[in-house]
């Protein structure tokens, strides 16, 4: 009896296994419904504080069967915005008149054969473990903002589409005239620093992060810094080499990876006098 008891108790820790594997395999093939082969991220910062950012690229489709795919994740965390900046609610700002970019908030997509056809608000939790399940703290706190991009099937054997979204993001830098404004420094007395960072969400096989600032903005150009960001190994950081392209309205840094993974990130810091 002992012995068919330990019988027993060896196939259900067996079974424990396998449903274990099973849902890793699960989760596995969920990442993979599909990739980035391109993306690029342009962050515009203007002279009063507003953000205009620029996101385009290409999309592979691994699994079109997957309903993964209909949940492309996005998100915009500014809680070093200034104290009274506030993100709107989705359906306030989506698809506004074009011409309202430089002045209030707005969100505009478009993609290839419309693949993308809509976009919901939607607070996941961040180990996105149980998709279900909403955030509310991040819900309730107004300098998140969350988002998926509804997308329809492909249809017949085309797997690769091309897309691109824009958000206007007014009032969320301490600037007025281009200058650092003390008085409206999220931390105080304390020192600030200027800084943008993205965190890719799936495989990326090259990644392109522009960081353009007007030129009436008083940077300090010595103080531009870049970093890739490893969030997985826990937020390790590695700074890395960017380029300084000539513009006629913009001071434009640009930095490229390869090979960028679920979690990889990519950091700007800058320092702006009063």
């Amino acid at each position: 009896m002992n012995g068919f008891g330990s019988l027993l108790g060896n196939i259900n820790v067996l079974i424990s296994h396998v449903k274990d594997f099973a849902n890793f395999v699960s989760r596995s093939r969920s990442k993979t419904a599909f990739f980035y082969p391109e993306f690029k991220v342009n962050y515009k910062v203007l002279s009063n504080g507003n953000v205009i950012i620029i996101v385009s690229g290409v999309i592979q489709i691994t699994d079109p069967t997957s309903n993964d795919i209909d949940k492309i994740k996005q998100s915009l965390v500014f809680e070093d915005a200034v104290p009274e900046f506030k993100f709107l609610p989705l359906k306030e700002i989506f698809c506004k008149p074009h011409n309202v970019r430089y002045t209030e908030h707005g969100m505009w997509f478009y993609s290839e054969d419309d693949f993308i056809n809509s976009c919901e608000e939607h607070y996941w939790q961040d180990d996105d473990s149980v998709d279900s399940k909403e955030n509310r703290a991040q819900k309730l706190n107004n300098k998140i903002l969350k988002w998926q991009l509804k997308t329809q099937a492909p249809q017949g054997k085309k797997r690769r589409f091309d897309f691109c979204y824009g958000i206007s993001v007014p009032g969320y830098l301490p600037l007025k005239n281009g200058n650092f404004d003390t008085s409206r420094n999220p931390h105080g007395n304390e020192e600030y620093t200027f800084d943008w960072n993205w965190r890719v969400q799936r495989r990326v096989d090259h990644f392109e992060a522009i960081v353009s600032i007007d030129r009436s903005v008083k940077l300090n150009m010595a103080s531009m810094k870049c970093y890739r960001t490893f969030w997985a190994k826990g937020a390790v950081s590695k700074k890395i080499d960017m380029t300084r392209d000539l513009n006629p309205f913009y001071y434009t840094y640009i930095s490229r990876f390869k090979n960028g993974r679920d979690k990889d990130g990519i950091r700007f810091e800058w320092q702006v006098d009063t």
